[in-house]
């Protein structure tokens, strides 16, 4: 069983810690990993429980540090809990319902991060402003139980690089999302840098950064990542897919930290413009001062010693007695009991993979070259093509109805680049020109500009399919409309907003050509707006 008898040292804690896995490389994986291994080495006795288990497992595993998957294997001596994620701590707490206990809130959104209010968490702990701000104004947590203690870092695995170069010559850039990756490529190929993509986005999860950032002068990444490298003295421009902050100097450091480097200070748009203003802060002697920094106050036994004094924080507090803790239990299990119903968004989230996985599975006859999908309502396009972001099924085609329309191809294996044509009516808004971005997989291939002069007149346009795609059994283009119009604006009853107007797709062979509009007059049924 997870636990043994009692240790001889007073001072030395038996802690119970829980993760909803322990088998990726994610933030709150390696958090734990880290933090266990700092209270082992700090003399306390760390024990991890987590739904699911993997190499990181085994890795404090082979440190001595017990980690189970079942919480019938965990012994009752356990002096306090430190819980991560609602529905891998609520289990463990159930078992030892008046054993003092501290919630970790990791993320400001994620529904796993939700805090249970049970009878035996005395403490509340965020990781970043953000997160607090989670804490206490939306989840009513009293300021009185509610603490920081902001990330630390593992300065044994990332320890301190020595740069000499005045400009970057290789860039490593993480990729969590996909917002950021076009501009990132686009700076390096004007800068002459060498880029490299890891992070889920883009299939390459790394186990150990700390073997390759050595390897690369300049780091794009957020949150830890970003701190991690960091304090191996590399140039940081903090940045993801959801936004970006910048080149990180001193006073930006201090700025920053307290939002772990994270969505709260990622208010920018991550354009090849802006990153450029912050790659020309690049100075690898600031970058080290940056690093002197982490390593002396975010190092992992500064961070373990903060978490040390909460958890004995919450000892100290008086334990709940039993019917207490049942009844905060019972309040809790009725408020998360699954239902159909809007409150539980892991439900949301599972019909929307089950969603997803129909679409993937779901036989699409693949084109050949020379095909042709007319999207009217007498031609069978659904045999080949899925789509999601668009409005109903008209005489002549289909209209994009959001920001993002989504169209999934089958493609046969083809040699060879590879084009579609793409014909299309572009509909822009009363007040300002329509922009389509648009984009092959995760590459951005091009973007369409129209005037309202060019409303509902017949374009076409030329995608060339990237190279590395031209093998895959499936594609997918995703339009991006910066602006949608109303025919309403311009009198007419129609209230829809619309972007594109798709008519129909050609797959050909060929290098990209030059476009070459070639506009028809055009009505659209439905209605005739007044242009």
């Amino acid at each position: 069983m997870l636990g043994g008898s009692a240790v001889a040292d007073a001072s030395s804690l038996r802690i119970l810690m829980t993760n909803l896995v322990m088998s990726g490389r994610s933030g709150t994986e390696t958090m734990t990993r880290d933090l266990a291994m700092a209270y082992l080495n700090a003399g306390h006795r760390p024990y991890v429980y987590a739904r699911e288990l993997g190499p990181i497992a085994h890795e404090l595993i082979a440190r001595s540090i017990p980690v189970t998957d079942s919480v019938a294997a965990i012994a009752g001596d356990i002096d306090v809990i430190q819980g991560n994620h609602l529905n891998a701590c609520i289990g463990v707490m159930a078992k030892f319902p008046t054993t003092p206990a501290v919630f970790v809130c990791h993320d400001f959104t994620a529904w796993y991060d939700v805090p249970p209010k049970l009878a035996n968490i005395h403490r509340y702990v965020a990781v970043s402003l953000n997160t607090r701000e989670r804490l206490s104004y939306l989840a009513g947590i009293a300021e009185a139980a509610t603490r920081l203690v902001l990330n630390g870092v593992d300065t044994n695995r990332f320890k301190p690089l020595h740069l000499s170069n005045t400009a970057p010559r290789r860039a490593l850039a993480f990729a969590k999302n996909a917002g950021h990756i076009d501009a990132i490529r686009q700076l390096c190929a004007e800068r002459k840098i060498a880029v490299d993509f890891v992070g889920l986005e883009v299939g390459a999860v790394i186990e150990a950064p700390e073997a390759i950032l050595g390897d690369y002068d300049l780091i794009f990444a957020s949150a830890r990542s970003a701190t991690e490298a960091m304090a191996c003295n590399l140039p940081v421009i903090v940045c993801d897919g959801r936004g970006l902050a910048g080149m990180v100097d001193v006073s930006r450091y201090h700025a920053w930290r307290d939002h772990n480097f994270g969505l709260k200070v990622l208010l920018r748009e991550v354009s090849a413009e802006n990153l450029r203003d912050e790659l020309d802060r690049y100075d690898p002697l600031i970058a080290a001062e940056v690093g002197s920094l982490v390593r002396s106050e975010a190092n992992m036994a500064v961070c373990a010693s903060r978490y040390i004094d909460v958890l004995r924080e919450a000892m100290s507090e008086s334990a709940p007695s039993r019917d207490e803790a049942a009844s905060a239990l019972s309040a809790h299990l009725e408020m998360w009991a699954p239902r159909s119903d809007e409150q539980w968004p892991w439900l949301q989230e599972r019909d929307v993979l089950i969603a997803e996985r129909n679409r993937l599975n779901t036989g699409l006859e693949p084109l050949d070259v020379g095909d042709v999908i007319a999207f009217d309502a007498k031609t069978q396009w659904r045999k080949h093509a899925r789509l999601v972001g668009f409005h109903d099924q008209e005489e002549w085609g289909l209209w994009t109805g959001e920001r993002n329309a989504y169209i999934r191809l089958a493609v046969g294996k083809q040699t060879g680049p590879l084009e579609l044509d793409v014909e299309y009516m572009p509909f822009a808004p009363a007040d300002g020109d329509l922009s389509v971005e648009v984009h092959v997989g995760a590459t951005h291939v091009a973007t369409w500009v129209h005037a309202e002069d060019e409303n509902l007149s017949v374009v076409s346009r030329i995608l060339r399919i990237p190279d590395a795609l031209n093998s895959s059994p499936t594609i997918e283009i995703i339009f991006r409309a910066v602006a949608l119009g109303r025919p309403s604006d311009r009198g007419n009853r129609d209230t829809r907003q619309l972007g594109m107007g798709l008519r129909r797709l050609a797959l050909r062979h060929g290098a990209p050509t030059e476009d070459d509009p070639a506009p028809e007059a055009a009505k659209v049924a439905g209605f005739e707006p007044d242009v």
